[in-house]
């Protein structure tokens, strides 16, 4: 990560992206390229820099939601663009986006055929396709609580999940892993992608902004609705949803975060939200047993664990 920041031609450029990448966050999507390609019996080090390719990509997106959002903070420290401008945090984006190519484009490097490394830049196109539907879809459903949890799950599915199947399989792509294993591979990221991204809108009710290194009143403020508010309105009496809009509509969002707690409580919607992400969760571990019992499936099994019990 450190030397794709310092092949930035541009001060100010490489500085943001340092910023956004150093120190590393949890690396989720590098790992499972890694593990993935292991579990099929390939050699790893041929996908390291798919793996940093995928992690590139990630970032990016993460400054482009900072920027959407208004987020001033960001694992626990100040955001790119509320240190350097959205301005310029749109272009260190742009370019993290470009160095995720070149970083994948090494592969050949490796002995990865002209063939698969093709069709690897294809699923790569497609997936950020998916990512900028996901965004446009989670832009759409602003200030909607009565928007149904199906395509609340779409959304998340497009945003956040896709990537985490495309890091799945890829690596056991690239090492020439079998069509049955790289589809399990890919339906396991799926799945733990929807988990992980159920339990991040549950953070706001399990830690404090410092444990998840974000505000915890971000969704509040932008009108965004998660799983949780969702399901706390579908589920809710007349009066309950009545509060849930004056809630939405307080501009105290610290107070409105905190009445909020006791709505959700009482609809059931966190636990609701916890059992759907165990769910996921189990499905992730179920297409697991398709593939050979191996260290690496072990340590793909443990990333499930992870995601589906994280406080950050």
């Amino acid at each position: 990560m450190r030397r794709c920041c310092e092949q930035s031609q541009d001060g100010v450029l490489a500085a943001i992206q340092s910023h956004a990448l150093l120190p590393v966050g949890k690396l989720l999507r590098p790992v499972l390229t890694v593990e993935g390609a292991g579990a099929v019996g390939g050699d790893t080090a041929v996908v390291v820099q798919a793996a940093v390719s995928t992690e590139l990509v990630h970032v990016a997106s993460l400054i482009n939601d900072d920027i959407i959002d208004g987020d001033d903070r960001r694992r626990g420290r100040d955001s790119a663009p509320a240190r350097f401008g959205a301005d310029f945090a749109i272009l260190a984006a742009n370019g993290l986006f470009m160095k995720a190519l070149q970083a994948l484009s090494r592969c050949r490097e490796q002995g990865v055929t002209a063939e698969r490394l093709n069709q690897a830049f294809n699923d790569a196109g497609q997936t950020g396709q998916d990512l900028t539907r996901g965004v446009a879809l989670e832009l759409s459903i602003t200030d909607d609580l009565t928007c149904p949890v199906d395509t609340y799950l779409e959304m998340i599915k497009l945003k956040t999940a896709v990537l985490f199947a495309y890091a799945s399989r890829l690596g056991a792509y690239l090492v020439d892993g079998g069509n049955d294993q790289v589809k399990a591979l890919s339906a396991y990221g799926l799945a733990l992608g929807m988990a992980f991204q159920i339990r991040d809108d549950l953070l706001p009710y399990d830690s404090t902004s410092e444990a998840a290194g974000k505000d915890a009143s971000s969704d509040l403020r932008n009108h965004r609705p998660t799983l949780p508010i969702l399901l706390a309105y579908a589920h809710a009496t007349p009066h309950q949803q009545d509060e849930l809009h004056a809630l939405w509509n307080d501009t105290d969002h610290e107070r409105a975060l905190s009445a909020l707690h006791r709505v959700l409580q009482g609809t059931q919607a966190v636990v609701r939200a916890r059992n759907l992400a165990t769910t996921y969760g189990e499905q992730a571990q179920s297409h697991l047993d398709r593939l050979p019992d191996t260290p690496h499936r072990t340590r793909l099994r443990y990333l499930v664990r992870q995601a589906t019990q994280r406080i950050n």
